[in-house]
């Protein structure tokens, strides 16, 4: 598993300062960090059920790429935050077939739905991979995030593992600071 880097400081000096090799080497680093910022991807491979009426998290089990190591690297498979700053958020959640009830897939900031991010589809006739998008969070290092997958048809529904109908949860880092 990474362990996340170290968090880097904007370089500054005033104006007609020199610039020393010291500082140089700070504004490399910056510039490092943020031309890969911190990023994650997991998927899930291996089928869940989702029973009727209970928003259930979807276990991401399959790691694809953690820059910085917030991956749990067991169930529930949720990402763990490592620097506090303005996140985006992606996930789909995939369930078999049955064109009964809504489906919600939902993106969870710390065991809550973040406002805007869990919308309701209706019932479908195929296998039904809805996405789930929450932009512009404002993180603290510690929040944990997960997929969530809410189904009314009445009974349980198996998340697919058919390989262009995963079930995935993804984020990168757009910041430090809340805007």
């Amino acid at each position: 598993m990474t362990t996340a880097r170290t968090l880097p400081t904007l370089p500054s000096w005033a104006a007609g300062t020199e610039i020393t090799g010291a500082a140089l080497a700070q504004m490399v680093t910056y510039q490092a960090f943020w031309a890969n910022p911190p990023s994650f991807r997991i998927e899930q491979h291996s089928a869940q059920n989702i029973p009727t009426g209970t928003a259930t998290q979807v276990t991401c089990e399959t790691l694809i790429h953690d820059s910085d190591g917030g991956v749990a690297a067991g169930t529930p498979f949720s990402y763990t935050v490592p620097f506090s700053g303005v996140w985006d958020f992606d996930g789909a959640a995939s369930v078999a077939v049955n064109a009964t009830g809504w489906r919600a897939p939902a993106i969870y900031t710390n065991g809550a739905p973040f406002n805007g991010a869990q919308p309701i589809f209706a019932p479908p006739t195929a296998t039904f991979q809805g996405l789930a998008v929450a932009k512009g969070v404002v993180c603290v290092a510690g929040d944990v995030i997960a997929l969530y997958m809410q189904q009314s048809s009445g009974s349980t529904l198996a998340t697919s593992t058919t390989a262009q109908q995963y079930s995935w949860l993804a984020g990168t880092m757009r910041s430090f600071g809340s805007p």
